[in-house]
C-alpha cells in the first residue's frame, strides 16, 4: 500500500506539516528543484527539514500535526481481509516516501494490520525535542525495489500494489497486480495496472482485493 491519498486523505504528509508551520511557498520552490532533476530526494528532503528547523519544530508539537491528519474512512474495513482468508498468508505492508510517524499511526488504528512499514523518519533530540534530521528509507521512485525485497524476504507467490499516481509507477511495474486508487493522475502509468478505483472507497478496495484473493 501506498499511504499519502490511500489510506490518509492528504496527497503528501510531508505537505500537511509545511502547512502547519508556514513553510509552504518555500516547500515549493525545493519540490520544483526536484522535478526539474536539479537537486536529488535525499537533498529535497534535507532542505525541508532544514525549514522545519527555522521554525523550532519539536516532537510535541510534530506529533499533534501528524494525530491531525484526516484518515481515511472506513479504514478498518481493510483488517477483514487476513481475518477472512485463513487459509492464505496474506502479507501487508506500508510503501510510502510520506513520514513514518503517520504510518505507524494507521498501523495501531487498524490493529497492526500491517507487517511491514517502510517510510521516512523524522528524528527529534532526545534531551531538548527539537528536530534534528530525516532519515530516507523510501526514496522517491523507489517503492517497486522495496516490493521486490518484500517479495524475497516474505517468499510471496503474488504481489498486490496499490497507489494513486506516478509515483507508484515502478512499485506497479514490479506487482503482479496494480491498482490505481482515487488517482490524481494517471500520466504514464495506465499501462502498469490492470484496475483502477475512480473513488476514494476503501470498502470498493477490499472487495476487489478479497476478489483477486479468490
Amino acid at each position: 500500500f501506498d499511504m499519502d491519498g490511500v489510506l490518509s486523505i492528504p496527497r503528501s504528509s510531508w505537505s500537511v506539516v509545511h502547512k502547519a508551520l508556514g513553510t509552504e511557498k518555500e516547500a515549493r520552490n525545493f519540490s520544483n528543484l526536484f522535478y526539474a532533476k536539479k537537486i536529488d530526494y535525499a537533498t529535497w528532503t534535507q532542505l525541508d527539514v532544514q525549514l522545519w528547523k527555522k521554525k523550532n519544530l519539536t516532537a510535541h508539537l510534530y506529533t499533534e500535526i501528524i494525530s491531525s491528519i484526516p484518515l481515511r474512512e472506513n479504514l478498518k474495513v481493510l483488517t477483514h481481509l487476513k481475518a477472512q482468508k485463513k487459509n492464505l498468508t496474506v502479507v501487508t505492508a506500508i510503501i510510502s516516501a510520506g513520514l513514518a510517524s503517520l504510518a505507524q499511526r494507521i498501523n495501531r488504528t487498524t490493529n497492526g494490520f500491517f507487517d511491514a512499514i517502510y517510510a521516512n523518519k523524522i528524528v527529534f533530540n532526545s534531551k531538548h525535542g527539537l528536530i534534528e534530521n530525516a532519515v530516507v528509507r523510501v526514496p522517491h521512485n523507489k517503492k517497486g525495489k522495496i516490493l521486490s525485497s518484500l517479495k524475497r524476504k516474505f517468499r510471496i507467490d503474488k504481489t498486490i500494489a496499490i497507489g494513486d499516481g506516478p509515483s507508484d509507477k515502478n512499485m506497479f511495474e514490479i506487482a503482479d497486480v496494480g491498482i490505481l486508487f482515487n488517482p490524481h493522475n494517471e500520466d504514464n502509468i495506465n499501462a502498469d495496472v490492470n484496475f483502477i478505483i475512480r473513488e476514494n472507497s476503501l470498502v470498493a478496495l477490499t472487495d476487489l482485493l478479497r476478489e483477486i484473493l479468490e
